[in-house]
């Protein structure tokens, strides 16, 4: 009766003691389940937080070279234009003539060349106003289409290659229509052939580049259109 007792009671000690191990090694399971829970968990958060600052820094991106496309687009159709409107200086006496000179934003010596040729030549000297409007326009144009170029260098990650190589191509399309003004800064209203050949050149670039504007917009505004969803 007392062995039947003693390993009743040996019995009782093992499964206790096989209980004692279990809940151990169960609560060693699960405190290892929960932290490898928690690091899965913060892996994701990071990794959502790092997505979500890169999505971020893309629409920024990608808004800074919509709005200098926009402003540098602006400046070269004011460039390329044959329709811009020129004063007429010659309504003007030669004082009024050359404060308007003093305002260029060109050297001295360029300054006092034309107002010298003013007392000469007066048409020669207001065709020379107009070649240095011109040279002044295409060099704000130009700093406005660097700093579109820049602001899309700056987007490139975030760009499909192909996207970046379109627009690129549209950019080097905006300086070459510049380059042309600059080149043969001209008076569209001479008779020559020649001129009138050059004005027809930068109608068809002015058209040419404001149909890429279109391609270009479509281009932006569906990568746009993906942040908005992934926000979404």
């Amino acid at each position: 009766m007392n062995s039947i007792i003693l390993v009743s009671n040996v019995i009782a000690i093992l499964v206790s003691i096989g209980t004692f191990i279990f809940s151990i090694f169960k609560f060693y399971k699960q405190d290892k389940i929960n932290s490898q829970y928690e690091q899965v968990k913060f892996t994701n958060q990071q990794n959502l937080k790092n997505y979500s600052i890169y999505i971020d820094n893309k629409h920024k991106r990608l808004i800074e070279v919509t709005d200098n496309m926009v402003t540098a687009l602006g400046h070269v159709n004011d460039v390329v234009s044959v329709l811009q409107e020129k004063i007429d200086y010659a309504k003007y006496s030669d004082n009024q003539v050359v404060q308007y000179i003093e305002n260029l934003k060109i050297n001295d010596d360029e300054k006092s060349s034309i107002k010298k040729l003013l007392l000469t030549d007066r048409h020669a000297a207001i065709n020379k106003i107009y070649y240095w409007e011109d040279k002044i326009r295409c060099h704000d144009a130009k700093r406005l289409i660097a700093i579109f170029r820049q602001s899309l260098l700056n987007a490139r990650l975030y760009i499909v290659e192909e996207n970046y190589r379109i627009i690129d191509k549209f950019i080097v399309d905006l300086f070459e229509v510049v380059q042309i003004v600059e080149d043969y800064s001209i008076d569209i209203y001479t008779n020559s052939k020649e001129h009138y050949g050059i004005v027809r050149l930068r109608v068809e670039k002015e058209k040419s580049i404001n149909s890429s504007f279109d391609n270009i917009i479509a281009i932006l505004r569906k990568e746009l259109d993906g942040y908005s969803d992934t926000k979404g």
